[in-house]
């Protein structure tokens, strides 16, 4: 791929998915903003980084890290109202 695939950290690449998901946002994030400063096009970005155009445009846009890890962490779930129960059962035991 060239001399950007090299300056890459593996854990940027799609195909390395068993990396914590916080530790992958902070190396994606890391590495759209060193590309950004080197003057690179967030279509330039997301073929370098594997990445779908609006993943780079999310992390590009981002303020900072933090901002980008609230968000993804502070989603609702539409299991949240049933997760009391879930984890009873996982546990084996039901509630009434």
């Amino acid at each position: 791929m060239g001399e950007w695939h090299d300056q890459v950290p593996r854990g940027c690449l799609r195909h390395d998915r068993g990396r914590h998901e916080c530790g992958l946002a902070t190396e994606r994030y890391a590495a759209v903003q060193a590309l950004l400063a080197e003057g690179k096009s967030l279509a330039a970005i997301g073929r370098t980084l594997r990445l779908d155009h609006s993943t780079v445009r999310r992390f590009a846009r981002a303020a900072s890290l933090d901002e980008l890890l609230v968000k993804a962490t502070g989603r609702l779930s539409v299991l949240d109202e049933h997760k009391p129960h879930l984890h009873a059962r996982w546990l084996g035991r039901v509630l009434s």
